[in-house]
């Protein structure tokens, strides 16, 4: 768990002395050992730092870094480990990590941490005791836990799940499989693969929306009816055997989502830049992994070795440093379509059309994708609106016809990380239901895209008015 930054110079390890590279995550290392000695009371000689738990599943092996173990009288009472985004997500593989580091025995806690957020477990049940930060025990605490605790062991068969799941959600190797051997691994994971034109796929049904119970008030009285909610779950994206970015998504459509989200990232210009792409559709895991081809691999080096994805929002970063970034990646869109405010409107007016689900559950967000025709080349809903623009994407981008592609439709504000996508798809036109932020606005302007709200008959254009005119006879060509 974790991902590398920039190498900004080099730092004294709190804990040993060492000299060690300057990087963003190392410094949130060092703040995490200070926090535990200084605030939580633990001595420097009780803190374990950077342990690795080897691990071998069906003839594949991977290495795991098991960032702090706390140690008390040669006890080990906590594992702690950190990464960025939401805690919830690596709520699991930090469990497994902490049933399997000690080979006699569970470590009885265990948390993770992204700097600012914190999830204390029970390793034993998995029963979540805190939801902060502080809430990680101190040393005194953690000692008084473990009145009357009896150490317990894994069993061989317990031991084999724990592995197989740590295995999934934290190593993947790197292996392209392309052979017999390694497609039935795959099998046996629960994967989806596509590998060269074959599909495999898991017999599994996949559920969108589950059934809810829910009492409404209307006039004064209560009615208790069944409705639907969408279902929410994380994935996480391998890339080359590494964790590159964990996301919360609608389950379903996972080889178009990661596709659309690969060439939006700058990770590949073409289908044929992919080696592999599979799906480990095993319970509690949903985890994706993408290979790349040797020569794809070499022209995206620096992005892979920044192990962490552009398009995400995060803290301690401004606008500009974010569109110098994303220019990176981002090359400017031609101008070769246009069209009137009247043939814009009815695009727009189109997205119900493609929004089952959000029919269904009313949380779903949708993207359509148009030709130059206005005729529809794809689209697709997810819990969230970048999920939705990369399943869309990502299935023109799989059928090579991602160069037909002009305008989208979104069914929500129109981010800079949504601007970004489209940008990278080749669509002049972006539309959303609700209006655009202002660094949406900004890098939509410097790569050359149209940006516009649509509401009814009014359209708003915030940028690139030169596509569109009161009446389409005002264009030569469509």
């Amino acid at each position: 768990m974790g991902t590398g930054h920039l190498v900004m110079g080099e730092l004294a390890d709190y804990l040993t002395g060492k000299t060690l590279p300057d990087t963003h995550d190392e410094r949130l290392f060092q703040q995490i050992s200070r926090f535990l000695v200084e605030q939580k009371g633990y001595l420097k000689s009780d803190i374990i730092p950077r342990r690795t738990l080897r691990l071998s599943v069906d003839g594949k092996s991977g290495i795991v870094r098991v960032h702090f173990t706390l140690r008390v009288y040669d006890v080990s009472l906590m594992v702690l480990m950190y990464g960025p985004g939401s805690v919830v997500t690596r709520e699991r593989p930090t469990l497994a990590a902490a049933r399997l580091i000690e080979e006699t025995y569970i470590v009885p806690f265990c948390a993770i941490t992204n700097g600012r957020e914190a999830s204390v477990m029970d390793s034993r049940t998995g029963k979540v005791f805190e939801k902060d930060l502080n809430g990680i025990f101190s040393r005194t605490d953690a000692m008084a836990r473990l009145g009357g605790y009896i150490p317990e062991k894994l069993s061989p068969e317990r031991r084999k799940k724990e592995e197989r799941i740590l295995f999934a959600m934290d190593v993947l190797t790197e292996q392209e499989c392309v052979d017999f051997t390694c497609r039935m691994y795959i099998l046996d994971f629960g994967f989806w693969i596509l590998d060269f034109g074959i599909w495999i796929l898991d017999l599994k049904m996949m559920t969108f929306s589950k059934k809810q119970n829910v009492i409404i008030y209307k006039n004064g009285t209560g009615v208790s009816v069944d409705t639907a909610l969408i279902i929410e779950e994380p994935l996480s994206i391998h890339i080359e055997g590494k964790p590159y970015v964990v996301m919360m998504r609608t389950p379903g459509d996972e080889i178009n989502h990661v596709a659309g989200f690969c060439l939006a990232e700058g990770l590949v210009d073409s289908p044929d830049d992919i080696a592999t792409i599979g799906f480990c559709a095993e319970e509690g895991t949903n985890v994706a992994t993408v290979t790349l081809t040797s020569a794809r691999k070499q022209k995206v080096a620096d992005l892979l070795d920044r192990k962490g994805f552009v398009s995400q929002t995060s803290c301690g970063i401004c606008g500009k440093e974010v569109i110098r970034d994303l220019h990176q990646i981002t090359k400017p869109v031609k101008t070769a379509f246009r069209l009137s405010v009247a043939q814009a409107l009815a695009c727009a007016s189109r997205l119900s059309e493609f929004q089952p689900l959000h029919e269904k559950t009313r949380s779903a967000h949708g993207a359509v994708i148009f030709d130059k025709n206005q005729e529809v080349l794809s689209a697709a809903e997810d819990v969230g609106r970048h999920n939705a623009l990369d399943k869309a994407i990502g299935k023109i981008f799989m059928d090579k016809k991602i160069t037909d592609a002009c305008l989208g439709v979104m069914s929500s504000r129109l981010s800079y990380e949504l601007v970004q996508k489209a940008a990278r798809a080749g669509l002049e036109i972006l539309i959303g239901i609700s209006r655009p932020t202002s660094l949406g606005v900004d890098l939509a302007r410097a790569v050359n895209m149209s940006l516009a709200w649509a509401r009814g008959d009014e359209l708003m254009v915030f940028c690139g008015e030169n596509r569109f005119c009161m009446d389409q006879k005002e264009f030569d060509s469509p």
